[in-house]
């Protein structure tokens, strides 16, 4: 697969979050990646009709809102 260097501009939040997901077994690319790969996944599912949603430990259903 070919790689593509890239440049971005990050809020503190957003480099400390991204920090937070890898954590030490991840580099920042892959956790941008991974990212991507699960926002393209769940937006296709959005486009065809389909909800996100999130089951809380009391059982209550809440719906995640694409933008």
């Amino acid at each position: 697969m070919a790689k593509t260097k890239l440049t971005v501009n990050l809020s503190d939040e957003a480099l400390a979050a991204l920090r937070e997901l890898a954590g030490d077994d991840k580099t920042l690319g892959q956790v941008l990646g991974e990212a991507i790969a699960s926002e393209k996944f769940l937006r296709g599912e959005v486009q065809k009709g389909g909800r996100v949603l999130i089951e809380k430990p009391d059982q209550t259903l809440r719906e995640v809102v694409m933008r």
